[in-house]
């Protein structure tokens, strides 16, 4: 392949901190690109004032210094609302391109950007997720394929927030947007050559929905060998995540505010770390409740989980798969999950991760394994050695190259 074209929105002038499972995939994809193309051009969609202050130039350097990259970064504008309030409103019940999350990178200045960074040897164009992926279709640039990495199916994670409550407008007009978010992904998927989903179950529900095209690509990760676990004192639970992303704030909130209680009256010793960034957004972190460590962003992972008696991945709504629980198993460490937050891996509940959906059921796991450490090295190890056969990160690079490979000249 002579030269490919990504394109996202997950901009950063600095990647060395980015290790977000949003930014780890996106890796996975451009390590793809550099095996299967020539050359790699990157259009990131940015505020104006990014590219007046700061420029291309210190993301394509860091691509190159942190990430091993070599490529051609290219900054375009986001767009401005170009209705009133109340007709982008309207707007946003017929067509989701209107709405918040997508009408900043869905005008016609955005479409042009695309349009004009599709070089005349430009085999393939790569969309970083639907926020793009509307865009890049609504470009128009046929005849080169475009491949879409889904991630998540937006309208599914949109509908799980929804039912929780948690920043999505419990309202009809609610109602009728997700209607339309839904209508709008499933149109953009049948626009794509492929899509990339995370597991397949994901595949299997477009499938039902008439969606076939899509390629199942799951998130990955470097699979050294652990260390050799040593019982902690005091027993940590651990939780990692995003706390922008409300899936993970509210997974935390749920691990302090009503685990974590049921946990300390049996365990009055036990500690959880909260790890990440922006936990200064949770609610929890004003309280400061007893016995809970906010560590934010910690460029060693591998001295925190050497730390960790227990991975808590209490995920109650969002889609694809959680990337915290491959970490979890490539560190060897016991885990205890939600269904939703273990959904789409094939970890088998009771002999590589634990199960439980109620908080007492959940906090009653934690106990057991912080008194049974036998036992937590042997869902550690199972973890790992089932992890390693299916998310080892150098095969499913090679698989996603391919993937490109066999969606460059083929009819569409």
């Amino acid at each position: 392949m002579r030269r490919l074209l990504f394109v996202s929105r997950h901009y950063a002038s600095d990647f060395s901190q980015k290790v977000g499972g949003i930014f780890q995939r996106m890796r996975m994809l451009l390590d793809a690109a550099a095996a299967s193309s020539d050359a790699i051009d990157i259009l990131f969609f940015v505020d104006q004032r990014m590219i007046d202050e700061i420029g291309p130039l210190p993301a394509q350097a860091s691509l190159e210094a942190h990430w091993g990259l070599t490529t051609c970064v290219h900054l375009a504008p986001r767009g401005a609302m170009q209705h009133g309030p109340l007709m982008q409103t309207l707007r946003a019940l017929i067509d989701f391109r209107a709405q918040d999350d997508y009408f900043r990178l869905n005008g016609t200045a955005q479409f042009a950007a695309v349009r004009s960074h599709v070089m005349a040897d430009t085999d393939l164009v790569v969309a970083h997720r639907l926020y793009v992926g509307s865009t890049v279709v609504g470009a128009g640039v046929a005849p080169v394929p475009i491949v879409m990495d889904l991630d998540d199916i937006e309208h599914r994670n949109r509908a799980r927030q929804f039912a929780r409550s948690m920043g999505v407008r419990n309202s009809r007009t609610g109602r009728f947007e997700l209607k339309a978010l839904k209508r709008g992904e499933l149109a953009t998927l049948r626009a794509c050559r492929t899509s990339f989903v995370c597991s397949s179950i994901d595949r299997d529900y477009l499938a039902t929905e008439g969606v076939t095209n899509t390629t199942v690509i799951p998130n990955a990760m470097r699979f050294p060998e652990p260390a050799v676990p040593v019982p902690t004192e005091p027993a940590t639970l651990f939780f990692i995540g995003t706390y922008g992303y409300p899936p993970n704030a509210d997974a935390a909130e749920f691990l302090i505010g009503t685990v974590f209680p049921l946990v300390r009256a049996v365990r009055p010793e036990a500690i959880l770390l909260i790890v990440g960034e922006s936990f200064e957004k949770l609610p929890s972190y004003a309280r400061q409740p007893p016995h809970v460590e906010f560590a934010g962003f910690v460029p060693d992972l591998a001295e925190v989980y050497r730390r960790a008696t227990v991975v808590c991945c209490p995920i109650l709504a969002g889609g694809g798969t959680r990337i915290k629980i491959i970490e979890a198993a490539a560190a060897g460490k016991a885990i205890v999950s939600t269904t939703v937050g273990a959904e789409g891996l094939a970890l088998v509940d009771g002999t590589e991760i634990l199960l439980r959906d109620t908080p007492e059921a959940f906090a009653d796991a934690c106990v057991a394994l912080i008194d049974d450490a036998p036992r937590v090295a042997a869902l550690g190890a199972a973890a790992f050695l089932k992890a390693r056969s299916l998310y080892e990160r150098s095969h499913v690079v090679d698989r996603i190259a391919r993937a490109f490979g066999e969606n460059v000249g083929t009819d569409a």
